[in-house]
């Protein structure tokens, strides 16, 4: 009795460090195969796996969201799925992948990371349940079409949304999947179409049940663009017609200038401020001192005709005809031995930005001829993003998210300007601007009018050019747009162009969700 009771505790023992064995952390979300990692700064990274969630349950027909929160440029993704169960891959973007249950069983998701040298693993165990249908007969997919077969886009497009429609109506199993047949010319998820980079592709549309396809041809075109706010035009010394910045005046929603630039006489230049217009000499206000600029002799152009160093104003809204004004200042104001700082304003009031992605923020002090225009720069959190000494802010590698200030003060007189930097691990904002976008159509989420979280239900769409004509909407996180109190589609018309950054209010639909606000003295 006493040694049966032994091969008992034994066996138990046993089982108990087989069991402890598989439900080891070390080998799930992380594997590291080559002892010479890559260093950084002095630190060692090693490359890891690490999964939003080790286990799941999805019903069959349903789906669920799977993403390496370690996700960077450079790593490349291989998954393989093994068990009684069934799921249908679908990658959402690098390091990220929907699983749509196909068949009810478990299933072992394993992703398999590589960079270089190294490779990292991770497993996701996923159970997949039978459809709760109360029992309904399977009604099989028979077709399936978009509502487009063939799509122009230009590269710095924002999405578009193809809409798959499965009939009959009443089929059973009504998922579908996507995929590009080039994703360096455009990517789809869910639908939505991003272009990429010039060149052609082919969207299918794949159902779930029944393999039934639809494709749409998309064309990517090479975008044409014209900078907003610049002199353009042939200046002394240089060969071709090249872009002189110009920067909004600080005092001025609808102003935007630059000073103390050189002009030789037989330079010739336009205005450029936004949309399709250039502005040429007819646009020159008629209070700029004569003598200093005239009309190009074949064109509308303006020709210097007395070399010099000028400030120029450019306003967009004047409704007198006249939008330009130049003066010059080298003989009309001595320069100073020391010109002291007045101000300082940034090129973003904010930035939605992805875990391990960075951006530059310029500063522009005021006035352009300040002797001593050095900035220092700071963070709030750095352990969310941190900024260098010259304005690059790069967001944490730790998959850290939320808030911080990044702050520019000058060395002289202590002026300050502030971006308010919101990291996040979702290329999904709570909210986006939709609609008519600075004269062009946006659809689908997007990270250029991203919403920056400011307080429970209230956020900053930062830097938007606006025209007039504009119609704008807000999109959520789930896809569905932002209704008003009657439950109608909530719009916004814009009546003018002008260059401000939005704020959003969802917390009382009585009143209006955007209000805007000029960026002058940012």
């Amino acid at each position: 009795m006493i040694v049966g009771m032994k091969k008992k505790v034994f066996a138990l023992g046993l089982l108990m460090s087989l069991f402890l064995m598989g439900c080891s952390t070390s080998d799930s979300n992380s594997y590291q195969t080559d002892d010479n990692a890559s260093s950084e700064g002095g630190e060692i990274r090693e490359l890891t796996v690490k999964l939003n969630q080790t286990a799941a349950e999805v019903e069959v027909g349903h789906s669920v969201s799977v993403l390496d929160m370690n996700a960077s440029e450079g790593i490349t993704y291989t998954h393989t799925e093994t068990g009684i169960g069934e799921v249908i891959v679908r990658e959402a973007s690098n390091g990220s992948w929907m699983l749509i249950g196909n068949k009810a069983g478990t299933v072992n998701f394993k992703v398999t990371a590589k960079k270089g040298n190294e490779t990292a693993e991770g497993t996701c165990v996923v159970i997949v349940k039978e459809a709760q249908d109360g029992g309904e007969t399977n009604v099989p997919v028979s077709s399936v079409s978009l509502n487009k077969t063939s799509l122009e886009m230009f590269e710095d497009d924002s999405s578009f949304s193809l809409i798959a429609t499965v009939l009959p109506d009443n089929a059973t199993n009504k998922n579908v999947t996507w995929s590009s047949s080039n994703t360096s010319v455009a990517t789809v998820f869910d639908g939505s179409v991003t272009p990429v980079g010039v060149g052609n592709t082919i969207i299918t549309v794949s159902t779930v049940d029944g393999n039934k396809t639809a494709e749409c041809n998309v064309a990517v075109k090479e975008q044409i663009t014209i900078p907003n706010y610049v002199l353009h035009g042939l200046f002394y010394g240089d060969a071709e017609w090249s872009d002189k910045q110009m920067v909004i005046n600080p005092y001025s929603a609808t102003e935007y200038m630059i000073q103390g630039v050189s002009l030789h006489a037989n330079d010739e230049f336009k205005v450029h401020m936004y949309g399709d217009t250039w502005y040429g000499y007819s646009s020159v206000k008629s209070s700029t001192p004569s003598g200093l600029v005239g009309k190009a002799q074949s064109n509308d152009n303006i020709k210097v005709l007395t070399t010099g160093v000028y400030d120029i104003y450019a306003n967009y809204n004047e409704s007198d005809g006249g939008h330009i004004y130049l003066a010059r200042v080298d003989e009309s104001t001595p320069t100073p031995s020391n010109v002291n700082v007045t101000g300082i304003s940034l090129s973003h009031s904010g930035k939605y930005l992805l875990v391990r992605n960075e951006f530059i923020i310029t500063p522009i002090v005021y006035p352009s001829n300040a002797t001593n225009k050095e900035v220092t720069w700071t963070s709030s959190d750095t352990s969310i993003a941190t900024v260098t000494s010259a304005g690059r802010v790069v967001a944490s590698y730790s998959s850290k998210v939320g808030s911080t200030t990044i702050t520019a003060k000058t060395l002289d007189g202590d002026f300050t300007a502030t971006c308010i930097v919101y990291v996040s691990a979702s290329q999904y904002p709570d909210y986006c601007l939709n609609g008519v976008v600075g004269g062009k159509r946006v659809v689908g989420w997007n990270m250029k009018y991203a919403a920056v979280p400011l307080s429970t239900g209230k956020y900053l769409i930062p830097d938007v050019d606006l025209s007039a004509g504009d119609s704008l909407s807000v999109l959520t996180n789930s896809g569905a747009k932002l209704k008003n109190k009657t439950y109608q589609e909530y719009t916004k018309s814009i009546d003018q162009n002008m260059s401000v950054n939005i704020y959003l209010d969802i917390n009382d639909v009585n009143k209006d969700y955007l209000t805007f606000a000029t960026k002058s003295g940012n």
